[in-house]
């Protein structure tokens, strides 16, 4: 998960999430959160070690600073997470990793709901609902065939759709259909 630290992008959602997995999923994952506090908004990040440490999830989740350029993590990462408790106008960290060729699991509401294509190129789990989200983490870690679908299919997601070319495209398509 990327984002600044704060209740908006859902990383304390997340770990709440990470706490309802049976231990022989957690065994299979790491998990990253990326990024900052806006000013001297501490609060946010340390309410999240407060639950690492909570659900004892110290061996499973890392916090790691913001990134200029997080290219590397989504390198790493084979799922990118999007739990936003709140529906985002537009879902960057997810087009960012569809770049990347990587599956990824959204809330369902939003820009998200545009972005990634459930059982395409992710999953999309029930807003704010850690049962919904917890139950599409263990389906996809289960299943390695379908991490590596999503994300052929994810990248491709992102060439038709996302990238500079493709804007163009599709608005010239959208202008002349106008007229």
């Amino acid at each position: 998960l990327i984002g600044r630290f704060n209740w908006l992008k859902g990383q304390g959602f997340f770990i709440e999430a990470l706490s309802r997995l049976d231990k022989s999923v957690l065994d299979k994952i790491d998990v990253k959160l990326v990024g900052s506090v806006f000013g001297n908004q501490h609060f946010y990040k340390d309410r999240v070690v407060e639950l690492v440490d909570k659900y004892q999830l110290h061996n499973t989740v890392q916090l790691e600073p913001f990134a200029s350029d997080p290219s590397e993590y989504y390198r790493w990462a084979h799922i990118v997470v999007v739990p936003s408790v709140k529906p985002e106008p537009f879902g960057l960290v997810a087009i960012e990793g569809m770049s990347a060729g990587r599956a990824i699991i959204a809330a369902k509401h939003g820009g998200l709901t545009e972005i990634v294509k459930h059982n395409e190129t992710g999953y999309l789990f029930e807003p704010n609902n850690a049962d919904d989200f917890a139950r599409a983490i263990t389906a996809l870690v289960n299943d390695k065939e379908k991490i590596l679908e999503f994300g052929r299919e994810s990248r491709a997601r992102f060439i038709e759709a996302f990238t500079d070319e493709s804007y163009s495209t599709n608005l010239i398509k959208a202008i002349k259909d106008i007229q």
